[in-house]
């Protein structure tokens, strides 16, 4: 700690004595999450094949091309430097990190399903009690049309209260979200749970889905025929 590593010597063993293999720090290299991608990367050391071949070994390329183009001519290779040489396992790396966060995928995929479907009944909601508020204001709104208010002023009457209420419910929703946001950090990777743009784009699409969710209740709302509304009243 504090020090500059390169040129130091470690070893493997917890107490050091005469047959302790000591190594040469030559290098240090980045963070590398290596069992999962949500885990944090934990110590690490990387040695010379050399030094330490087991039983077996990965080893990893990097391609210009297509990594599948390259299957015949690796096993050509390491056909030619050791005929008995077994091959095992040759997969892209995009094929492994699919492998590795497919749980966390499902789960993201889940948690996308239940917000459409969130979304949804929302909006169904938001009709759902705009409508029948303009039933029970028909005769007020047949008041109105008949003093002379315009159907742009009734509808804006209904808007505005659909308006109001949805952004007292979105600001606590957005209070909610930043609190819940932590939950999520495990199933992401690389990106923050708490993304500013996102909390600024979801609000803003909340409020024009209840504008739209009442805006045909709106619309009729403002065709009510005042003699109509006031007999039925």
């Amino acid at each position: 700690p504090d020090g500059d590593a390169l040129g130091q010597e470690i070893t493997f063993d917890r107490i050091p004595d005469e047959s302790s293999v000591w190594r040469t720090i030559v290098g240090v290299v980045g963070d590398e999450r290596q069992r999962s991608l949500v885990q944090p990367a934990g110590p690490e050391v990387w040695e010379p094949m050399g030094q330490d071949w087991g039983r077996s070994r990965l080893v990893v390329l990097r391609t210009s091309g297509a990594p599948a183009d390259l299957d015949g001519a690796l096993r050509a290779v390491l056909a030619g430097l050791d005929p008995t040489l077994p091959v095992i396992g040759l997969r892209a790396m995009g094929e492994i990190v699919d492998q590795a966060s497919t749980d966390a995928r499902f789960l993201l995929f889940l948690f996308n399903v239940f917000g459409v479907l969130a979304f949804l009944l929302a909006m169904a909601g938001v009709y759902g009690v705009t409508a029948q508020s303009v039933r029970r204001r028909v005769p007020e709104f047949g008041v109105r049309l008949a003093l002379g208010a315009g159907s742009g002023a009734v509808s804006r009457l209904v808007l505005s209260r659909v308006l109001a209420l949805s952004l007292m419910g979105t600001a606590a929703g957005v209070v909610l979200g930043l609190l819940g946001a932590g939950f999520l950090d495990a199933l992401l990777f690389q990106v923050g749970s708490r993304d500013a743009l996102t909390f600024g784009l979801v609000p803003v699409l909340l409020l024009a889905a209840a504008l739209l969710s009442a805006w045909l209740p709106a619309r009729r709302a403002a065709r009510v025929d005042p003699v109509e509304s006031l007999r039925t009243g």
